[in-house]
């Protein structure tokens, strides 16, 4: 007689809600084991990116947060180029006005000379600087409530004309 023929276990069976449960577990662990790794590798922090295009003799840099997080701290900068200065000319940067909802200010720099806003667009307008390149940055971080993200598109305009123009999306994750 073996061993296993004197348990009183040997004909019971595990139920099938039981395995079910075990396996809910098993995911559940191992998604939230993901979770630590990937936070832990920084790859839920604050991610920025660069684009640029040109047109009609202008550049336009634009410095965002591609992928960010409620409560942090986040770089947006604008940078215009025009190879021969500006001469006389006020430059215009509009951004998407929905794109700053998801975010609380603490100033531009430098400050505009004039702000408006339409239900568009919010336009900055800055006296044409010396040289031949203008660099504006929002000092910003994303609002504790925000849950979505936004997209946005800046625009440059001189002489009541657009002459440049690019599009980015930044999304949010909690």
């Amino acid at each position: 007689m073996t061993v296993q023929e004197d348990s009183t276990l040997a004909d019971v069976r595990e139920p099938q809600t039981a395995k079910r449960t075990r396996l809910g577990r098993t995911a559940a662990l191992a998604f939230v084991a993901l979770l630590v790794i990937v936070g832990a590798a920084g790859l839920l922090g604050v991610h920025t990116r660069a684009t640029s295009v040109s047109a009609n003799g202008y550049k336009l840099t634009v410095v965002y947060p591609q992928v960010a997080r409620a409560g942090q701290d986040i770089p947006w900068r604008a940078t215009v180029t025009h190879p021969g200065g500006f001469g006389n000319q006020d430059v215009t940067i509009a951004v998407s006005s929905h794109y700053f909802d998801i975010m609380e200010t603490q100033g531009w720099h430098p400050e505009p000379d004039q702000e408006t806003a339409t239900p568009n667009f919010y336009y900055l307008t800055f006296t044409a600087p010396p040289g031949d390149t203008l660099e504006v940055s929002y000092d910003t971080y994303i609002q504790p409530s925000a849950q979505l993200g936004r997209h946005a598109d800046t625009v440059v305009i001189v002489d009541n004309k657009e002459v440049v123009r690019t599009s980015y999306r930044t999304w949010l994750v909690p």
